[in-house]
């Protein structure tokens, strides 16, 4: 008869006595080292799928449970009894098997993150109040305001470019700041506001430029973007650490890496809506939507001088070429543009081209 040794629960108390399960072809038997046998069902007997140095845990119908870290004598035990080792037990035995599971694994996560999550978080942001969109660009705005500095455009030419601005499409809020070292821009703090800078303002040869600017920030607006963007994080950022846990720096940079390349995906996703919205509008006000395409390129010439700058107060030239840096900016592409938040300013003027060829 054969015979393995393990730990015996009554499923009554937690403390488990000594035992050994002794089997043949026709019978199965269980005796504990004080002597006392327990009533064993040979015909409900069931085994866990065992895996080598893992314990095996063997039931027979009722509470009790044996459990044995024998992996060669359960192997014996199924062979003489002709037990069926039980799907998990061949996934667990066949590598092949192992690879497709875990692909499959991956590739729903995959799906969930980059299909579900987005599709999700859209319908979501459409259900936030503007009420609360407006209390989040306050708190924003508040604080940019630590960096930025009160607009020094004249009170008259800010209600005159607000004025401008909501006749082709309202907005709650239409801020100006100086913005000092952070340049010519402009931002969507929500559903309700829009900041510009006064650098932007003074970039702009014409308002049909500063009117295609707002065009682009209505457009995050409209589809709140921002909302989006609050709803995917939060998502992809539970989704991580459940699937890394709590494993403290590598945890963190597990976490924090994948973020940010997908949020950086998902800004450059924004921006392309964004810019389709701005050429839309400006084609219903029978603007052309090369003023798009136009303050576009003098934006990243101006960011593009302002880095020049920087540069040569610092340390160095960083290796930099300014003579060649404004084409290979805008024509080379390289893996550090996938973490970009903006496409490449020569894909977005090529888009806006393309739909003047439409209108052509």
């Amino acid at each position: 008869m054969n015979e393995v040794r393990g730990t015996w629960f009554d499923g009554g108390r937690s403390k488990g006595n000594p035992a050994r399960l002794r089997w043949s072809n026709v019978a199965v038997a269980l005796i504990t080292d004080e002597g006392l046998p327990v009533s064993v069902d040979r015909e409900n007997l069931q085994v866990s799928s065992p895996l080598p140095g893992a314990p095996t845990r063997i039931t027979f119908g009722g509470k009790g449970s044996f459990v044995t870290g024998d992996f060669t004598g359960v192997e014996k035990l199924r062979e003489t009894l002709a037990l069926n080792p039980g799907l998990a037990s061949r996934v667990e035995r066949h590598m092949p098997m192992v690879v497709a599971a875990a692909a499959l694994v991956i590739a729903m996560l995959a799906g969930l993150a980059f299909w579900g999550v987005p599709a999700l978080a859209a319908r979501l942001a459409l259900t936030v109040p503007e009420e609360i969109s407006a209390q989040v660009s306050g708190v924003l705005m508040s604080q940019l305001d630590a960096f930025l500095e009160p607009s020094s455009i004249a009170p008259e030419r800010r209600e005159e470019l607000e004025r401008y601005f909501l006749s082709h499409g309202e907005v709650a809020t239409i801020e100006f700041r100086e913005a000092g070292i952070f340049g010519a821009n402009a931002v969507t703090l929500g559903a309700t506001m829009i900041a510009f800078s006064d650098e932007l303002v003074e970039l702009a040869e014409s308002d049909e430029e500063l009117l295609a600017v707002y065009f682009h920030e209505l457009g995050h607006a409209r589809l709140r973007h921002v909302e989006q963007n609050v709803f995917r994080s939060a998502a992809w950022l539970v989704m991580l650490t459940v699937l890394t846990g709590d494993i403290g720096a590598v945890g963190e940079l597990l976490v924090g890496l994948p973020l940010s390349v997908g949020l950086a995906a998902n800004s450059r996703e924004f921006e392309r809506e964004a810019d389709a919205f701005a050429v839309d509008r400006l084609i219903e006000a029978d603007l052309s939507p090369m003023h798009l395409a136009t303050i576009l390129q003098k934006l990243e010439a101006s960011h593009l001088r302002q880095d020049d700058v920087e540069d040569s107060t610092g340390d160095g030239d960083n290796g930099r070429n300014p003579a060649t840096d404004s084409e290979e900016s805008s024509i080379s592409y390289s893996p550090l543009d996938y973490l970009s938040s903006h496409p490449p300013t020569e894909e977005r003027v090529a888009y806006v081209r393309s739909r003047m060829a439409e209108i052509d």
